[in-house]
């Protein structure tokens, strides 16, 4: 059997003949060459949280029992370091672009219903991600004309996931904030001066890389992606592992594979700063949810 990742995934099927494992690092949403799925989906299994797996057996034609659990796992190990900064981030920012369809849609003057059918679709995006753009039509999501035209589904999916993980991040950057990740976090206008000061040049590949970086963290935090809707960040098991603490937006396979309430979970930008601020000046608690 072949292993491959969904991240690198290309049509191999003409070079081998054996069957093919798909061991997913992201949403399906992101597989390259699904094509290739769905032409022969009998010949792969794969190891995909649940999203993903529904959307498998819905629109690729692989069966149940192609399928299993991908289970998180890390190998970062504890180390005693001294804390250099209260909270750390390691992750990307989607977008690169200065320009989105929603600024070409405003040049085009939409009525106030326009505006606000605009708004509603972009908030059924944020709630159901794995929506497929014609579905906005189908169910009479989007009706103008307009929205349609300027609604580009995948790149608000990142845009949206980009905004969220900004808020959070402007929302501690001033309660002692490193992050590390993609360049076009430095050369983007992020309009908080702070959250750009707070940018680390450094490169953070390495297992190693990311463990001195939580383990010299107080804090952990994590801003999933917009179709983590069941499976979550690998970086959460990392943060868990480490001397860190872990601090989340919430997944719903946080339910099935950790104990209620183990760490801290934010609903919003507003909590993740309450949250972090309280764990920052209670020591106690913070080495107490740590050691959990």
């Amino acid at each position: 059997m072949c292993i491959i990742f969904n991240n690198a995934f290309f049509d191999i099927s003409e070079v081998v003949s054996c069957p093919i494992l798909v061991f997913s690092a992201d949403s399906i949403l992101y597989f390259a060459n699904q094509n290739a799925l769905k032409n022969n989906p009998s010949r792969y299994f794969f190891f995909v949280d649940k999203s993903t797996a529904d959307v498998l057996i819905k629109n690729f034609g692989v069966k149940e029992n192609q399928i299993a659990e991908n289970i998180p796992f890390s190998i970062v190990q504890p180390e005693t370091r001294p804390l250099e900064q209260n909270i750390v981030f390691i992750g990307s920012k989607f977008t690169n672009t200065p320009i989105s369809p929603v600024n070409y849609f405003m040049h085009e003057k939409p009525t106030d219903e326009q505006r606000a059918e605009f708004a509603f679709a972009l908030e059924y995006l944020k709630e159901n991600p794995y929506t497929e753009p014609q579905e906005f039509i189908a169910k009479q999501i989007i009706t103008s004309e307009l929205v349609a035209k300027y609604f580009d589904v995948p790149h608000f999916r990142m845009a949206l996931s980009d905004e969220r993980r900004i808020a959070v991040l402007s929302a501690v950057a001033d309660l002692g904030l490193k992050f590390y990740g993609t360049e076009n976090w430095e050369i983007s206008h992020l309009h908080d001066s702070k959250l750009t000061l707070s940018y680390s040049h450094k490169r953070v590949f390495t297992v190693a890389e990311n463990a001195a970086a939580y383990n010299s963290s107080k804090i952990g935090i994590s801003v999933g992606h917009l179709q983590a809707v069941h499976g979550f960040p690998w970086r959460i098991l990392d943060i868990m592992r480490s001397n860190a603490c872990l601090v989340s937006d919430y997944h719903k396979d946080f339910d099935k594979f950790f104990p209620e309430d183990l760490f801290p979970v934010y609903e919003d930008e507003y909590e993740a700063r309450e949250i972090c601020k309280k764990l920052i000046l209670n020591e106690s608690k913070r080495r107490k949810i740590v050691r959990r």
